[in-house]
C-alpha cells in the first residue's frame, strides 16, 4: 500500500471538519493533542508489524480517523476496511487510502448490517469512545473463528466529551471483557504514559475463539 502524507506536519493536522481555529475542545484537541494522538497511535505498528503475516486475506480498521494504521504496512495479500463514523474522515480516506471506506456508526453497531467477515481487526484509540462490552458482542459477527483483534488504548485518554460512560476503566477492566467476549489474550504490552497525568497504555493482542 502506498503510504500517506506526513502526518506531523502541522499544516495537515488542520483536517477537514476538525480545523484547529475552530477547534470546540481547547487544549483537549489542539495542535499538541493531535500529534500525541498520531504519535499514539503508532505505537501499535510494531505489534501489527510483527503480526502481519498472520492477518489472513481481509483486514478491519475501525475509526482511523485521520491516522490510519494499516497505511504504513505492506499488506499485498491483505484486503483493508475502514469502518469511520465521521462523513468528513470518510471522504478524505477515499482519496488517500486503497482501502475500501464505510460510513459507520460503532457506536449503534446493532443497526450495521454486512454480510463481510474479517480475520484481522484493529482498534486504536477509540476505546473509551465506546459502551465497550455492548460494542464486543456485536463484533464477534464480523470476525472469523481464530481471528486476531488488536487493541491500543490508554484508559480515560482523548476528548471525554465524547467519552462513553460503559468504557472501560482500567487495563484489567478491557481484558476482562475481551475474554467475557470469548476474546483470548495471546499478547500484552504496557507501555508509557502519554503525560505524567495519564494512565499507562495498553498493547493487547487477542484471538477469537468462537
Amino acid at each position: 500500500m502506498r503510504k500517506l502524507q506526513c502526518f506531523e506536519e502541522i499544516s495537515f493536522l488542520d483536517w477537514p471538519g476538525w480545523g484547529v481555529e475552530n477547534n470546540a475542545f481547547g487544549n483537549e484537541f489542539d495542535k499538541e493533542a493531535r500529534k500525541r494522538m498520531i504519535v499514539g497511535g503508532k505505537k501499535l505498528l510494531p505489534t501489527l508489524e510483527e503480526y502481519s503475516n498472520c492477518f489472513g486475506s481481509k483486514l478491519l480498521e475501525i475509526g482511523p480517523f485521520f491516522n490510519p494504521l494499516t497505511e504504513h504496512l505492506s499488506l499485498s495479500n491483505t484486503e483493508v476496511t475502514y469502518w469511520e463514523n465521521d462523513a468528513n474522515v470518510c471522504s478524505w480516506l477515499k482519496t488517500k487510502s486503497k482501502g475500501k471506506v464505510i460510513l459507520c456508526d460503532v457506536n449503534n453497531i446493532e443497526n450495521f448490517k454486512s454480510s463481510e467477515t474479517y480475520n484481522t481487526i484493529i482498534l486504536s484509540q477509540i476505546i473509551n469512545y465506546l459502551n465497550f462490552d455492548f460494542f464486543l458482542r456485536y463484533l464477534t459477527k464480523y470476525i472469523e473463528t481464530s481471528g486476531l483483534v488488536f487493541i491500543n488504548n490508554v484508559v480515560n485518554y482523548g476528548i471525554p466529551n465524547f467519552f462513553s460512560r460503559e468504557r472501560p476503566i482500567s487495563i484489567e477492566h478491557t481484558i476482562q471483557l475481551m475474554r467475557k467476549n470469548n476474546f483470548e489474550l495471546i499478547e500484552k504490552k504496557i507501555l508509557e504514559k502519554p503525560r505524567t497525568k495519564d494512565d499507562y497504555r495498553l498493547i493487547g493482542v487477542f484471538r477469537y475463539l468462537r
